[in-house]
């Protein structure tokens, strides 16, 4: 096992400097994905580049070629070296920052449907996004690293190419990144909630995931989420958790800020008007919500990003 110069701790930072970077978060809505294109693949070179951070209604798996990168989420931060990967569900607010003089990084993003019902080795192949990014999976051993990086490097030719094909391969290198990641995953690190995680499920609660993303700031009740996935109350609740990791009045409250943020960077609307369109009862509501999540106000959100632009 290589010496990692910070191998992965929970953050230790103070409620704001915990804020100064959740305050960042921005919406990345620029990729564009379909039915018949789940899924994105981009290489990236970039020199040192200040904290920078958003929020997305996509999965994403990245790995470090070459340089370091920061990561950082809520309330634990880690040190991504080449052969190190992250993975972050959907609308999980995170951020990076690039401390080196070059690095090197190859990122696929995709909706959850790309892979569907697939388990691995009897593993979800959600199971990894779903625990919190302190337990999700690295590879240790050094031959292994190796190889997820041969595979990296195949994907970012892939990524300049764009080739015929090109996302048969990309779902295909996913899957073989994802395989090595979980071989030895659920016995190193054994949270509970690995197994508990099920990718067979997905089907079921695709129908209201879908819903959120093609409306990401309309409040989906209990009842309707479970009448539109066919499930009874109780069966939804505990499908939905099993699958997705979290429950669903989290993953609503994500995607409903994470239209808030997307509206208040693109659009001169007032408050009240952006919390009536991402369903909270009124911009004091939407303001306790934000400020809780983010660490600043909703105003001081959009003066912060009016002046990087």
């Amino acid at each position: 096992m290589r010496k990692r110069a910070a191998e992965e701790e929970r953050a230790e930072r103070s409620s704001s400097d915990q804020s100064q970077w959740l305050a960042s978060v921005s919406t990345d809505d620029s990729m564009q994905f379909s039915s018949e294109t789940p899924i994105a693949l981009a290489p990236f070179t970039s020199p040192p580049t200040a904290l920078s951070a958003h929020i997305h209604a996509h999965l994403e798996l990245g790995v470090v070629l070459a340089g370091e990168q920061k990561r950082l989420f809520a309330d634990f931060t880690s040190q991504a070296l080449p052969g190190d990967v992250w993975m972050i569900p959907m609308w999980e607010p995170h951020g990076w920052e690039i401390p080196c003089e070059h690095c090197e990084r190859v990122v696929i993003q995709f909706l959850p449907h790309l892979l569907g019902g697939e388990m691995i080795d009897g593993v979800s192949w959600l199971s990894g996004f779903a625990v919190h990014p302190r337990f999700r999976p690295q590879l240790r051993d050094e031959q292994e690293r190796k190889r997820l990086l041969g595979i990296a490097r195949e994907l970012w030719s892939e990524a300049h190419d764009q080739r015929p094909g090109w996302i048969a391969v990309t779902r295909a290198y996913l899957l073989l990144m994802l395989t090595l990641l979980y071989r030895e995953w659920p016995r190193l690190e054994g949270p509970s909630s690995v197994s508990g995680t099920r990718a067979s499920g997905l089907a079921r609660v695709m129908p209201v995931v879908s819903a959120l993303q093609q409306e990401p700031g309309r409040p989906i009740a209990i009842a309707e989420a479970a009448n539109l996935c066919r499930l009874s109350r109780r069966q939804f609740y505990r499908v939905f958790s099993q699958t997705m990791g979290v429950g669903f009045q989290e993953f609503t409250l994500r995607a409903r800020l994470g239209h808030v943020e997307s509206l208040l960077t693109t659009t001169d609307l007032p408050l009240e008007t952006i919390a009536a369109e991402a369903g909270f009862v009124d911009g004091a509501h939407l303001h306790r919500q934000f400020v809780k999540r983010y660490g600043c106000a909703p105003g001081a959100f959009r003066k912060r990003v009016q002046g990087r632009g």
